[in-house]
């Protein structure tokens, strides 16, 4: 158990829990998730009362940053498991990088800002080039997409997932 920086009477443990101490007894907060999934609880000093979220407290707590990196990351993926050995402080540029390597953001498919197609169309062009109905160049007018997009469609080289 280590006092939290800054907050007199909170401490945390690295098991990834917060407590308080009132009158000199500890008690434990209930953190509470928020859309996210990020579990957060609220503390307070004399300049008030913040909300914080639990993976960061513990960070500060118990984890040196001697890059000052600005995020912190869940190894394992789970945000809800706040533990001192499941947590790293990584840029922005890595937290994405484990994302996408974990499977937690893609940029396939329609998750993709660029998308113009739905799975939908996309197994619609698929399908329409391997019968021979129409050509590249025809089939990219339909969709008022490039003749590229179409071949990297049916290539597969785009579209991979489905």
């Amino acid at each position: 158990m280590k006092k939290i920086k800054e907050y007199d009477n909170y401490f945390a443990s690295r098991k990834g829990e917060i407590y308080s101490d009132k009158n000199g007894e500890l008690f434990k907060l209930k953190p509470y998730l928020i859309n996210t999934g990020y579990a957060i609880v609220s503390i307070r000093n004399d300049e008030g009362q913040i909300t914080k979220t639990v993976h960061r407290i513990i960070a500060e707590t118990f984890i040196p940053n001697p890059n000052n990196k600005k995020q912190v990351n869940h190894i394992n993926c789970d945000k809800e498991d706040n533990r001192v050995e499941n947590l790293e402080w990584v840029t922005c540029s890595e937290n994405h990088k484990h994302a996408f390597n974990n499977g937690i953001k893609t940029q396939a498919g329609i998750n993709n800002s660029r998308c113009r197609l739905t799975e939908n169309e996309v197994l619609e062009i698929r399908n329409a080039y391997r019968l021979g109905c129409f050509t590249q160049t025809e089939i990219a007018e339909a969709y008022n997409v490039s003749s590229v997009n179409i071949s990297a469609i049916i290539t597969r080289r785009s579209w991979k997932h489905i």
